[in-house]
């Protein structure tokens, strides 16, 4: 089965259920898979192909989650973009991206084609269908680039497709913390 097909089923299967909570706020699974079908189709419609390099230059949020999960679902790579990287760093990180998904201004990421997420972004909504071959990448994250220019460290889909989800128990009402998904090895 193609990733991210399994995570797609999983939020399908209970859609009430909360899938995240981000300080206050709580989103469910139903609204988490609109936005990506939301990213999915404004990626789509900004030119992103299976094998194309999308960065996603977020905070740890709901939408930044998405954002990677609809990259990933039009077969592309997805490339996290870390503020406060050092220009030469972050040379290395953005080169033959195609695109970079920003939730802020960045100043750093001048001359780089940067898709703001916002109405524009995803005004639109494709039900979302994992395009990605096994053997393609899926995930680059990179080093910290201690000992010189960050190196990526590769998952191909097929790799991705290996993890499984768990849902955890019901997040006590009040929590701050928690989500109903964990990555978990299949391995295990």
């Amino acid at each position: 089965m193609a990733f991210p097909q399994d995570l797609l089923d999983a939020l399908r299967r209970a859609p009430d259920a909360i899938a995240f909570e981000h300080g206050d706020r709580r989103v469910r699974r139903g609204e988490v898979l609109d936005l990506i079908g939301r990213f999915t189709a404004g990626l789509r419609a900004a030119g992103v192909r299976p094998g194309d390099g999308v960065g996603v230059a977020t905070g740890v949020t709901p939408e930044g989650w998405a954002a990677q999960i609809a990259v990933q679902t039009l077969g592309a790579r997805a490339v996290g973009v870390r503020a406060g990287l050092p220009p030469a760093h972050l040379a290395a990180v953005l080169d033959g991206l195609v695109a970079v998904v920003t939730d802020a201004e960045r100043p750093e990421l001048a001359g780089v084609r940067t898709l703001p997420i916002g109405p524009e972004l995803l005004a639109a909504y494709e039900e979302p269908v994992p395009c990605g071959r096994p053997e393609d990448l899926g995930w680059v994250v990179f080093t910290s680039g201690s000992t010189g220019v960050p190196k990526g460290v590769t998952y191909r889909f097929d790799a991705l497709a290996e993890f499984r989800l768990e849902q955890r128990g019901p997040v006590p009402e009040g929590s701050t913390g928690g989500s109903c998904f964990s990555g978990r090895s299949a391995a295990r």
